[in-house]
């Protein structure tokens, strides 16, 4: 049951749509603007530099929150068992011994790691497909950054923020350094768990959110062979 409380507060957080409620409190709905996306950059375009990063922020915490939520809910119910078994069990001198209890936590504890995994991709889903815009969404970039800041290793991390940042400042392409980044992830968090430093269902867990990126930037990879995408212009001295 605790897996299915997971799944779907992780779900409903993601669902919050963070560009589009900032659009409504300016009166614009922001499915009709720029490229109609309900995600940070459309609202950087459309609404300026403080209400983006507002928005990203937004998006970014709902990531964190699903799966500090997974992981609260896993130690919370090991610490109602635990003030249960000392309550009835001990005083009563009845029940699994000490010993026999923290084996059962640290196995339930240990599956604490599935739990993130579950609330990740449901919060992830919940912004790209949320129950209250038709489940149509947001691309869920700003999400799974906050996703992969509480679950990968740093240096999963700083490749991928090396990553962005080279490819965005070479074209200036947010979408291009979105799907660099994405792609960039599996990679690196194989290699990682090669060397014993990733657990694999991470690096399995990294693969998926590759294929969920790009998937949602299609649209953006035929405006990039078109020639149509829109970019960010250079600052002119």
């Amino acid at each position: 049951m605790e897996i299915i409380l997971v799944v779907v507060v992780a779900y409903l957080l993601g669902s919050i749509p963070s560009a589009f409620l900032a659009g409504r409190m300016r009166g614009v709905d922001i499915r009709n603007v720029g490229s109609g996306n309900v995600g940070a950059t459309n609202a950087l375009r459309a609404f300026g530099k403080k209400v983006g990063f507002a928005v990203f922020a937004a998006d970014f915490f709902k990531g964190v929150l699903a799966v500090w939520l997974a992981w609260s809910l896993a130690w919370g119910i090991v610490l109602t068992l635990w003030y249960f078994y000392e309550a009835i069990f001990l005083e009563a001198n009845l029940g699994p011994s000490l010993w026999g209890y923290l084996c059962y936590a640290s196995s339930y504890l240990h599956e604490e790691l599935y739990h993130k995994i579950a609330a990740a991709i449901a919060v992830m889903l919940g912004h790209i497909f949320p129950v209250w815009l038709k489940f149509k969404g947001g691309k869920g970039v700003a999400t799974a950054a906050g996703v992969l800041c509480v679950l990968f290793p740093w240096p999963v991390l700083a490749v991928a923020v090396v990553v962005w940042v080279a490819v965005f400042y070479t074209t200036r392409y947010v979408s291009l350094a979105s799907i660099a980044l994405a792609a960039s992830l599996p990679v690196t968090a194989a290699l990682l768990a090669w060397r014993g430093h990733c657990p694999w269902v991470l690096a399995a867990f990294a693969a998926l959110i590759a294929a969920l990126a790009i998937w949602t930037h299609r649209s953006n990879i035929n405006r990039l062979l078109a020639g149509t995408e829109s970019h960010f212009e250079r600052k002119k001295p």
